[in-house]
């Protein structure tokens, strides 16, 4: 098929890109890092002891962001058949 991602099964252990639902998982981690900050966020107004969780969960998020940003571009130089 022209213009379409074809990967043989056999090169999962070779890419591990080439899996699919990668870049899903990983945008799901970066959707759930926002989610538990938004939530500490507002928490830590009436429960202060929690506040440095946000900031610790800020670097957390800054890490899966910059990751599953790597990730799809290096998925997108993937060549296509």
């Amino acid at each position: 098929m022209t213009g379409c991602l074809s990967i043989d099964a056999n090169e999962w252990h070779e890419n591990p890109l080439a899996e699919p639902g990668v870049l899903r998982r990983w945008a799901g981690f970066v959707f759930l890092a926002v989610a538990v900050q938004v939530a500490l966020g507002l928490i830590s107004h009436s429960v202060p002891a929690l506040g440095w969780l946000h900031g610790i969960n800020a670097l957390v998020l800054i890490f899966l962001a910059v990751y599953a940003a790597q990730l799809a571009a290096r998925t997108a130089s993937l060549p296509i058949d």
